[in-house]
C-alpha cells in the first residue's frame, strides 16, 4: 500500500531465547506476512516459499507422545513471574512522557533526512547516515 508503513516495538528478554532466535522469528513473521498467498490459507507450505536461511516454526511438526506440552504450559500458568528480579522492567505508565505516531510522506522524510544531516555537520562537522 502506497504511502503507509508499520513500526514494530516489542521488549525482550534473553531468559525467553537468545537474539539471533528473535532476529530469526521476526524475519520468518515478516517473510510469511509479505509473501501470504492462497486467500490467507494458514500451512506454510502452500503460502510461501520458506527462505533457507529461516528457521521452520511449524511446532506440529515435533511430536509429544507423553503430553509434555500441556505439562509444561500448566507449570507457566502457575508460575509467578512476580518475584523475579526482571519482573515490573516494562511499566505500564510512563510519567511525563508523550507516545505517538507519525505518518510521514517520502518527501517528508527525505527533508528530515536533510535537515538531521545538516544539524550534525553544524554541531560535529562531519557526515552522519540516516537508515530507512
Amino acid at each position: 500500500m502506497p504511502n503507509s508503513g508499520l513500526s514494530i516495538c516489542l521488549t525482550f528478554n534473553h531468559v525467553a531465547a537468545d537474539g539471533k532466535s528473535l532476529h530469526h522469528f521476526m524475519k520468518f513473521w515478516a517473510s510469511v506476512s509479505k509473501n501470504r498467498v492462497n486467500n490467507n490459507v494458514l500451512s506454510l507450505e502452500e503460502s510461501l516459499p520458506m527462505p533457507p536461511d529461516l528457521p521452520s516454526h511449524e511446532r506440529d511438526r515435533v511430536k509429544d507422545p507423553k503430553g509434555l506440552k500441556h505439562i509444561y504450559l500448566k507449570e507457566l500458568q502457575d508460575f509467578d513471574s512476580k518475584n523475579l528480579e526482571f519482573a515490573g522492567l516494562v511499566r505500564d505508565s510512563y510519567v511525563n512522557k508523550i507516545r505517538t505516531t507519525l505518518v510521514l510522506s517520502f518527501g517528508q522524510v527525505q527533508k528530515l533526512k536533510k535537515w538531521v544531516a545538516e544539524k550534525c555537520k553544524e554541531s560535529h562537522g562531519g557526515t552522519q547516515h540516516v537508515a530507512k
